[in-house]
């Protein structure tokens, strides 16, 4: 149970994010009967000074300063949720658009002030590329080009829920959308990537912000490029945009630019400016300088831990 604990508050301590009891027994998974053991580790990790407690909150960094953060943030994160199931009604009104989640660290629960609003859209199959035009034109015509409410940063479609990464990184973005349209699909996505139960053995996103917009003129748009015009503007944009996006980041090497961008038939992941290219490579650290102390922890794999 402390190896868990520790595990979990190692990987949010990477945003200084301290994390409640309760937060904590969700994301390991455990059950009622593990409530009081869970209750023991804690007690003993905190007496032992190896993790903190301020204001309800369980830390492994000793500046309590970033409970008052995240307190702030929270906040802010109710404030600008409205304005988050606004932008969520407009994108699910567009053609192609099946399922609208946010994404990124409104999914958290915490935002700062320089924070954008980001979207994970599904589409319908053969349609990823012609949906990201159409919802680009609009944030350019009536936002003026503003990514601060309107981030629309990854797409997919709904043949390829099955995501490629299986690390703790992707497996907490899967997990932490949060519904806006469509929870079924949220629901199917978890399913198609079932492997993030090796890090997340319970949680999920509820169905609190999910929306049903009235939909009038998207089945006849739809309808009337449901066909050959409509793959080949398609097939144009799709070549086009990579070019367009190849060129502007030629100054990035390989490695980087796959990390931050996917361009294909089925999946568009724009990420530019990547802050979080080396999560993964930090959190391996910080296991690493944890292991050599009184918790032994297991070698992390792609499937999840392994003796």
């Amino acid at each position: 149970m402390s190896e868990k604990i520790l595990r979990i508050l190692i990987y949010f301590n990477l945003f200084s994010y301290p994390l409640k009891k309760g937060e904590i027994a969700a994301y390991a998974g455990t059950s009622e009967d593990e409530s009081q053991q869970l209750e023991e580790a804690l007690h003993s990790l905190v007496e032992s000074r190896i993790i903190f407690l301020h204001e309800d909150f369980y830390h492994i960094n000793p500046d309590i300063s970033i409970v008052e953060r995240r307190i702030k943030g929270n906040a802010l994160t109710l404030r600008r949720m409205k304005t988050a199931i606004r932008f969520s009604k407009i994108i699910a009104r567009f053609p192609y658009v099946r399922g609208v989640f946010l994404s990124g660290s409104i999914s958290k629960g915490f935002m700062s002030v320089k924070d954008d609003i980001d979207y994970f859209i599904i589409t319908s199959p053969g349609r990823v590329w012609l949906t990201r035009t159409l919802l680009t034109l609009f944030k350019k015509i009536f936002l003026l080009n503003s990514y601060r409410n309107f981030c629309i940063n990854f797409f997919l479609d709904d043949e390829h829920l099955a995501m490629r990464e299986r690390d703790l990184y992707t497996a907490t973005e899967i997990v932490f959308l949060l519904p806006t349209y469509n929870y079924d699909l949220y629901l199917e996505m978890l399913s198609m990537n079932d492997w993030v139960r090796n890090f997340y053995p319970t949680f999920h996103q509820t169905n609190n912000y999910v929306t049903a917009p009235l939909i009038l003129l998207k089945p006849v748009f739809e309808y009337l490029l449901n066909n050959r015009l409509g793959h080949w503007i398609e097939n144009i944009i799709f070549q086009k945009s990579k070019k367009i996006i190849n060129k502007k980041y030629k100054h990035m090497d390989r490695d980087t630019f796959a990390r931050s961008f996917t361009l294909e038939k089925h999946e568009i992941r724009y990420f530019p400016v990547n802050p979080t290219l080396n999560i993964s490579q930090r959190y391996r650290e910080q296991l690493l300088a944890f292991s050599a102390g009184q918790y032994g922890f297991r070698e992390e794999t792609q499937e999840g831990t392994r003796a």
